[in-house]
């Protein structure tokens, strides 16, 4: 059951994001982008990790394990692509091009780390973010697997 509560909290808080990012970058001045930033980038983080930690806390110790591979898979799965399926769209509707689904930002903590890991592997980020992509798929379909 938790799993399924963390993945409609990431998909929705993804494509909100993606929502929020798109009018920031249409509307908000530069001088305000860093308020935005900040209230995305941790704020939203913060969120994600009460919702965890709450679910942990009615947990048993065994619980907690289980609690953060799924929490980690499924932002690892679907934040991500939620965040650019909704801002494409918006692209779309404004007669701009479709986004890439594993697209790489470039001011979160985590999409300059996978920017800097993709330059050292001399890999575009996107091709680096799919293939993170695909292990934490396997990896979600054998906790599947070894949890059953």
């Amino acid at each position: 059951m938790t799993a399924l509560l963390f993945s409609l909290y990431t998909v929705l808080s993804g494509a909100q994001q993606g929502i929020i990012t798109w009018l920031f970058r249409e509307y908000v001045p530069e001088s305000r982008r860093d308020w935005v930033h900040a209230a995305l980038h941790y704020g939203g983080v913060i969120i994600y990790l009460l919702l965890v930690a709450y679910c942990g806390y009615v947990a048993s110790w065994h619980g907690w394990v289980l609690l953060l591979v799924e929490a980690s898979l499924s932002r690892a799965l679907l934040f991500d692509p939620a965040l650019n399926t909704s801002r494409s769209w918006f692209n779309y509707r404004e007669g701009r091009a479709w986004g890439n689904l594993f697209e790489v930002g470039t001011t979160a903590a985590g999409d300059k780390a996978l920017r800097w890991l993709a330059e050292k592997l001399n890999w575009l980020p996107e091709r680096l973010r799919l293939g993170l992509w695909v292990l934490s798929l396997l990896l979600a379909s054998s906790w599947k697997l070894l949890t059953k």
